[in-house]
């Protein structure tokens, strides 16, 4: 650690509560600021990060707390502390994301392999994908079979109604029938739509 920065860290020794907070700030800032110099922003960032792990006892405990408070991996850690000496990343562009600069170095953002290949990433992302579809698939015979049952539900009230008006006919009072078999008429009716 330069001898200036470990000056640094000795004299102000914040809280980590206290620095977990300055960092998102800072964090937020760099990601507001993204088309205006963002590299000074990472660097403060850096010289906070740098701060921070001056209080652990282990490099693996100051990644770790990183990668709670910030949801940031050692590889993008790393890159903000290395940027405390006010080098810039190679390759890197004015506008550009953090993630797009680790990428032009060679790294992968989020701690994931160098140069993000996964072999068993494509036997992954086809097993999803299968499942996807399959899901899609049981979604569209489900709403099928939806869309069969209130066509049922439909023509069974039509056939419902049909017969009613038919047997009214026949079994009302003004045409030989009876008060009794038109309220029996009624009953069975409403049974049968309320069933339907």
């Amino acid at each position: 650690m330069n001898t200036s920065v470990a000056r640094k860290v000795s004299e102000t020794a914040r809280s980590l509560r206290e620095l977990a907070s300055l960092i998102k700030i800072k964090l937020k800032e760099a990601k507001e600021a993204a088309d205006e110099a963002m590299q000074p922003y990472w660097a403060e960032v850096g010289e906070l990060l740098l701060e921070a792990k001056g209080q652990f006892d282990s490099a693996d405990q100051f990644y770790e707390w990183s990668r709670r408070q910030f949801d940031i991996g050692e590889t993008q850690t790393r890159i903000y502390v290395g940027l405390v000496s006010n080098k810039p990343i190679p390759g890197a562009r004015r506008g550009q994301t953090l993630s797009d600069a680790i990428r032009a170095i060679g790294g992968s953002p989020r701690g994931s392999p160098r140069g993000g290949h996964r072999e068993w990433a494509v036997p992954v992302d086809d097993i999803a994908n299968r499942a996807r579809r399959e899901a899609d698939r049981l979604r569209q015979q489900e709403l099928t079979r939806q869309q069969e049952r209130e066509a049922e539900r439909q023509l069974a009230l039509r056939l419902i109604d049909i017969g009613y008006k038919v047997l009214a006919k026949e079994l009302h009072p003004d045409a030989g029938g009876s008060r009794e078999a038109m309220t029996r008429l009624h009953a069975v009716r409403d049974r049968l739509k309320a069933h339907a």
